[in-house]
C-alpha cells in the first residue's frame, strides 16, 4: 500500500516528469544523484487497476487513472552531482500507454536526457523513498548545478525564490564534496529561521526544527515559536507539530524509527507510538 502511495504523490506532485520551469538551490538539495545518460531498455514493472484506486479515492479514482510503473535501465554519461556506476536502474511514473509510457513521461530510448534522483520529500509526513525523473536544464541552470556540485568544502549561502510564499528564502550550511553535509538553516531576508536541522552527504538527518513565522496580531513575534520537531534516520522519520501555544497538534512516526528519549519528551513519545500503531491497524 504505501507503495502505491508513493506512485500516486509522485504522479501529482511531478506532473508526469513534465519540465521544470527554474532549477533553484533548494531543488539542488532535494537531490542526491544528478546525470546525463541514455535510456536502452524499458519494462513495465506495477500497475495500479481500477478498483484499488476507487478504493482509496472514491468518486475521486478517476483523477488518479491510468497510472503505470515503468523500470528503466540507463547508461550514464556523464554524472554532474553524487556517486555511481556506468548504468543505473530507475523507476518512472507514466499513463498506460506503449511504448513505456512515452506520452507522459517523455523519455525516449537511446536519447540523451538529464536525470535527477533523491529520497522524496512529502508535505504529509507519511512517504519517504528514493524516486527518480526526467529533467530538462536550461544553460543557466546546468552552470548553477555544476557549480555547487564542483565544490569539495565551503559554507554557502543562497538565495532562491519561494514561489509558494513569494518571497526570497536563504539557504546556509556546508557543501561537502558537492552535497549538503551538517547544520543548515532556512531563513527570510531579515534572518528569521524557518527551519534548522542536519544532513549527512546529501540527505536530511538527525533533528530539525521548524518555527511559526511572520505577524501575530500584526506584530513580530518576539522570540522562536517552535512549529515542528522532527527525526529523520536513513529517510524515515518521526514527526511532531504544535499549535501557536505549544501543545501537540499532530504526530506522526515511520515504524522503522524508535523516538528518541533525548529529543521527545514522555508525552510526545506516546503520541508517537499511538500513531505507529494507528498505522498498523
Amino acid at each position: 500500500m504505501q507503495k502505491l502511495a508513493l506512485i500516486l504523490v509522485l504522479m501529482c506532485t511531478y506532473g508526469y516528469g513534465q519540465q521544470t520551469p527554474m532549477f533553484t538551490f533548494d531543488n539542488y538539495s532535494d537531490y542526491q544523484l544528478i546525470f546525463a545518460g541514455k535510456a536502452i531498455t524499458c519494462d513495465t514493472i506495477y500497475f495500479v487497476s481500477d478498483d484499488t484506486l476507487r478504493k482509496l479515492y472514491g468518486s475521486d479514482y478517476k483523477l488518479m487513472k491510468e497510472v503505470d510503473v515503468y523500470r528503466y535501465k540507463v547508461i550514464i554519461s556523464e554524472l554532474i552531482k553524487g556517486k555511481g556506476k556506468d548504468t543505473i536502474i530507475i523507476e518512472l511514473v507514466g499513463d498506460r500507454v506503449l511504448n513505456c509510457g512515452r506520452k507522459t513521461i517523455k523519455v525516449h530510448l537511446n536519447e540523451d536526457m538529464y536525470f535527477i534522483c533523491g529520497y522524496f520529500r512529502s508535505k504529509t509526513p507519511s512517504i519517504s523513498s528514493w524516486s527518480c525523473k526526467k529533467s530538462e536544464f536550461n544553460k543557466s541552470d546546468l552552470a548553477k548545478i555544476k557549480k555547487w556540485a564542483a565544490i569539495n568544502s565551503a559554507i554557502v549561502e543562497e538565495k532562491y525564490y519561494a514561489e509558494e510564499l513569494k518571497t526570497d528564502l536563504y539557504k546556509k550550511g556546508l557543501i561537502k564534496k558537492g552535497q549538503l553535509e551538517g547544520k543548515w538553516t532556512l531563513s527570510f531576508k531579515d534572518g528569521e529561521i524557518i527551519d534548522e536541522g542536519y544532513y549527512k552527504n546529501g540527505i536530511i538527518d538527525s533533528l530539525w526544527l521548524s518555527y511559526y513565522t511572520g505577524y501575530d496580531e500584526q506584530q513580530k513575534f518576539k522570540s522562536k515559536i517552535l512549529a515542528g520537531k522532527t527525526f529523520y534516520r536513513d529517510s524515515k522519520q518521526c514527526s511532531i507539530s504544535y499549535d501557536i501555544n505549544g501543545k501537540i497538534d499532530y504526530a506522526y512516526c515511520e515504524k522503522e524509527i524508535t523516538p528518541p528519549s533525548s529529543i521527545y519528551t514522555k508525552e510526545e513519545i506516546e503520541k508517537l507510538i499511538e500513531s505507529k500503531n494507528r498505522k498498523s491497524d
